[in-house]
């Protein structure tokens, strides 16, 4: 009879371990989606959430013009995304994205006299560089590094 007991107790060991390691293979598993996700989101927004025709808001604080196959703005892309995404609810500070790649928003490109990407327009003034926080900087009021005209 103790030795049906000890397997007993084996036995429910045994599935206790497997029912443990299956939970922390899931949340293992959970925990690489979501730092995938988290580092594929600024890529996923510049070519799918922005391909679609828009007009300037006039709540955004700035606009910023890009092309998904530009590797500049490639490179400056999700500093912009990710100050958006910190100031969420803070619509005034937003800078708004238009891909001017897309053909429907094609049109920026004579209507601002854009004659590269990308480039950022806050108050009358362009901002252009292949740095990402010199857009932050001039969005909080900073110096900037890159060029305006």
């Amino acid at each position: 009879m103790g030795r049906k007991i000890k397997k007993h107790t084996q036995k429910k060991a045994v599935k206790q371990i497997g029912w443990q390691r299956y939970l922390l293979a899931s949340l293992v598993g959970l925990v690489i989606l979501l730092v995938g996700f988290v580092w594929q989101a600024p890529n996923l927004s510049m070519y799918w959430q922005n391909s679609q025709p828009v007009q300037v808001k006039s709540e955004a604080s700035a606009v910023f013009f890009y092309k998904p196959s530009c590797a500049h703005c490639q490179k400056v892309y999700p500093d912009i995304f990710w100050y958006n995404l910190s100031n969420i609810n803070q619509p005034r500070k937003q800078i708004q994205t238009i891909n001017v790649e897309y053909p429907a928003n094609q049109h920026f490109i004579q209507d601002y006299d854009l004659e590269t990407t990308p480039v950022m327009i806050k108050d009358n003034q362009r901002v252009q560089s292949d740095n990402g926080k010199d857009f932050v900087k001039a969005m909080v009021g900073g110096q900037n590094n890159g060029e305006k005209s």
